[in-house]
């Protein structure tokens, strides 16, 4: 199995859960550091977890991710979603039937700073961002065989939600973890 990383240095832990599980998309659990934000984001672990984490945000976090080669080959990054490029392609894996995985470790140390994309370019990024939701929840709408014309009211609900509590969800995960 060919994997390629946007890491500098590849996690065989990583290598060892997508070899295990047979995963196409690998991520783990980061720790930030730079500001005095020095939380460890802990991402979903299982496929279906991720999945529904989606609904509201990207699922894994970019630079701690390793993938098969084929899959990004295929898929690509899509440059019209420059400012989300990820969320993009974690929604499109998942309409293509791709699994996804975080390994529960800390495996990459993550420096925040002011010049973030999601800092600098953040009322770009929340637009791009919820039309990919749309996107997302059209398919899943369409999985489950719901009516969409809820699916105006859902992505109210989850704006509404990912603004109430400042990205909170989104960027660090469902749980979270105090430095000690």
């Amino acid at each position: 199995m060919r994997t390629i990383s946007r890491c500098r240095s590849v996690s065989s832990r990583q290598l060892q859960w997508l070899e295990k599980t047979g995963a196409d998309i690998c991520g783990s659990w980061v720790k930030l550091f730079g500001t005095a934000d020095r939380r460890v984001i802990k991402q979903p672990q299982t496929d279906e977890a991720i999945k529904m984490k989606m609904i509201f945000c990207a699922p894994l976090t970019h630079p701690a991710v390793m993938m098969k080669t084929e899959m990004v080959r295929q898929l690509r990054y899509d440059q019209n979603w420059e400012k989300c490029e990820d969320y993009d392609l974690w929604e499109r894996a998942t309409r293509e039937g791709r699994r996804m995985i975080n390994v529960p470790e800390i495996l990459l140390l993550y420096r925040q700073h002011k010049a973030q994309i999601s800092i600098a370019a953040s009322s770009t990024q929340q637009q791009l961002t919820q039309k990919i939701r749309r996107r997302y929840l059209e398919y899943v709408f369409d999985l489950m065989k719901l009516e969409k014309e809820w699916i105006g009211d859902v992505l109210k609900f989850t704006r509404a939600f990912t603004i109430r509590t400042k990205h909170e969800l989104c960027r660090f995960g469902f749980q979270r973890t105090a430095e000690k």
